[in-house]
Parts: C-alpha cells; structure tokens; sequence
C-alpha cells in the first residue's frame, strides 16, 4: 500500500508542469464552486424568509410607530391586533433602552422582534446562537453586533433611556449575549434596496456599521415583556417600529380590507412605504432568479473547461506512464494495482487542490473586509459541494486511462514504448 503512494507521487513529479496546471485549474474551479454556493444560500435565506412571511395575503409597512385612541404608542402586536381583527401581525419593535458593559455605556440600536420574525430569518452569526428563549430565566438573550468586541457570554444591563418621572423605582435589566452578528450579516429592518424594483432588498438591513447603520442589539420581544414583568421594571418601553406584517384572512371581505387600511392610515405614524405580499414575492422571485441566472453560467463553464482539460491530461498522462505500467506488470503488478496508482495520483492531486480551495475561501471569509466585505463563507454545505465536485472529478479523470490500461496487454504496451 504505501509502495503504491509513493509511486504515485513519483509519477506526479515526472509530470510537473502539466499536474501544475490542473491543479491552478481545480482549485479555481472548486473556488469558483463554494462561492457560487454561498451566494446561493445568501440569495434564498432572504428569499425563503419572504416566502414564509408573505405567505397568503396581506402587506408589509415600514412606518414610525402605532397609536392608540388616546395617543399613546403601542407596545405589542397582540394590541395591534384588537384594533384590526382579522390579522395576524408581526413587527419589529424600538427598545428605549440605555446598554452598560461594565459601567460603560455602549451606544446601540435596540430592537426587538417578534417570534414569527425570529424563526423565519437566521442571519449570518459571528459566533453563538441566534435569538432563543430565555428558559425561564430572568436574564435577557441578546444577540449584538461585533463593534464593541463584546463576546458570547458577556453580561449586560439595559436601563431606561427616557428621563424617569421622581418616585418611580428604576430597575435595570440583565442581559446576557448568545450571540454575535458577522460584519457582513443582515437582519429584518428597511433599507433602500433595488430602485427598479421592490423586493426583500427594501426589508433586510445590513450590520455593518460601513453602511451608515448603528451598532445593533437584538431581542425576542416576547421573552424582554416576560422579562420585564418579572422584575418588575416599568421604566424601560418598547413600541412597534420599522416594518409590521399583517396577514389577512383569506375570506376578509374587500369592504373590511379597506376599512382597515384606513385604520392602520390613521393609527401609523409616517408610513413610508406599504408592499402588498403578492407583489413582494413576485418581485423577489424575480431578483433570485436573475442572481441566479448571472451565477449558475459562470460555474457550468469553469466546471467544463477543467473537466475537459482534465480529461485531455488524464489521456496523455496514462500515455506517457504506459510504459511505467508495463514495467510493472512484467514485475508481478496486477492491471488492478497500476490502475491503484493512477487513482492515487489523481486523488493526492484533486484532495490537495480541494484543501487548498478550501483554505482559500477561509482567507475570504476571514479578510474580506479588505474588499467591502464578502458572502462568501465556508460552512458544511460549501464543503459538501466541494467534495461532491471532487469525487466527479475524480471519477472522470481516471476514467479514460483506466480504459487505456485496461485494453492492452503488458506486450503490447512495451512494443508500443519500443
């Protein structure tokens, strides 16, 4: 067995400058393969996240605020809901909260989301968990982007950003992160997106402060109300802010859909922009689909262009190491083992190039603030496409010499040389 290795080694080193080729050529193509996937995954989380969301009918707002009859902001989707029967509402929400590390204060957008948000969208994390449930304790899960360096495990208080009337007790919340964005994560919140069209660009907002964006802090909305009666805290409010997505029934008379479109006209504070779910998913279809159609070419060409260069190299490889093969055979060596060698050597050559793909995109990730930032990222399922790419590869790079190998006879191969 380890004869074997090294006789593969050797005939790759007796062929350097072309085994040299085929490798820049497979570590691009595996390059080029592992970015395509990330680009992929980053296309569809958006565009499953909108699937799940605008699924049936209703629309999305990006506004300032709700308010009830008496003026006052509402804190929650449930109220929202008494006002609108007939919906099913999520929301984003604004914490009126001031954040302290180790009696320092760090200056955060505090937002909340509520849990049909939280389990539709899983943004790229730095390290640590995305928004969970506190369990039953009464500390706060937070998730925070990366500009304090603080890390998973970090302890934090929340007080109250407001001036706080005299005579009212107040009580700091604890908050522990669970969580750290990436630099180049996006997370549920309007941003200008696409002006030629309106599509999941318009609802996801980046966490990079490079953007003009704010340092985030993140919540479950849910758990902070739970929270928050526990300890009894009454100086920290919350109110639904950012974008709000109302589901209507399917059967909701036309004549109820405009009276509360009205409602909601004059409850909402600012209204900016209101997308309806039916325009929402066509028109982020639609942009998958482009992003997909720019990237699936650029693969399916690189992919050709090496396996047919490997398959031409496979070719004149096993031609040049005929003789090699013969020699061998006159010493004992079965057909089976030489064609042993010739995987060995087009395994070491294909595994070495696919680490080296694999280190690359590891570089990307780690140091693509030097470009802007990158979706590229290595994860399970870039590999596995790697590997997958590799292993077909393999397969058709030992295919033709093993056919040459296996048609002649030890004679016929050193007449050949001879």
């Amino acid at each position: 067995m380890e004869k074997k290795w090294k006789l593969a080694q050797e005939g790759l080193r007796s062929q350097v400058w072309m085994n040299l080729l085929i490798f820049v050529q497979l570590v691009i193509t595996f390059f080029i393969c592992m970015s395509c996937v990330s680009v992929f995954l980053e296309e569809y989380s958006a565009y499953a996240a909108i699937e799940k969301l605008a699924h049936g009918n209703g629309n999305v707002i990006f506004h300032h605020g709700f308010i009830d009859t008496d003026s006052m902001f509402l804190e929650s989707s449930k109220e929202l809901e008494e006002f609108l029967p007939g919906n099913e509402i999520a929301s984003c929400y604004n914490v009126l909260a001031e954040v302290q590390y180790e009696n320092e204060k760090l200056v955060y957008q505090v937002m909340s989301y509520d849990s049909k948000l939280i389990d539709a969208y899983y943004p790229k994390m730095e390290e640590g968990t995305w928004l969970d449930a506190c369990k039953g304790e009464d500390i706060l899960h937070v998730v925070v982007s990366k500009e304090y360096g603080l890390e998973v495990g970090d302890t934090l208080e929340l007080g109250p950003s407001l001036e706080v009337k005299p005579g009212v007790e107040i009580v700091h919340i604890p908050a522990k992160v669970v969580g750290v964005l990436d630099k180049d994560a996006y997370v549920l919140g309007y941003q200008i997106g696409d002006p030629e069209r309106r599509d999941s660009s318009w609802l996801f907002q980046s966490a990079n402060p490079e953007y003009g964006n704010s340092p985030l802090l993140l919540m479950n909305q849910k758990e902070f109300m739970r929270v928050k009666e526990n300890l009894g805290c009454i100086v920290i409010p919350s109110e639904i802010d950012n974008l709000t997505w109302f589901s209507h029934e399917k059967e909701m008379p036309e004549g109820q859909k405009t009276a509360q479109g009205d409602a909601i006209n004059q409850m909402a504070q600012s209204i900016e922009m209101q997308l309806g779910y039916e325009e929402l998913r066509e028109n982020t279809a639609l942009s998958f689909k482009e992003e997909m159609l720019q990237i699936i070419p650029v693969f399916l060409v690189a992919l050709l262009v090496t396996l047919i260069s490997e398959v031409s190299a496979g070719a004149i490889s096993a031609r040049i190491h005929l003789y090699r093969y013969g020699v061998y055979q006159l010493c004992g060596l079965p057909v089976r083992g030489c064609l042993g060698i010739h995987v060995r050597g087009s395994g070491l050559l294909t595994g070495t190039a696919l680490v080296c793909a694999f280190l690359s995109i590891l570089g990307m990730e780690q140091f693509g603030w030097a470009i802007g930032g990158t979706v590229i990222r290595i994860g399970w399922i870039q590999m596995t496409a790697g590997i997958l790419l590799a292993g077909i590869n393999l397969l058709i790079a030992c295919w033709i010499p093993i056919r040459i190998i296996r048609e002649r006879s030890v004679y016929e191969i050193l007449n050949a040389k001879e």
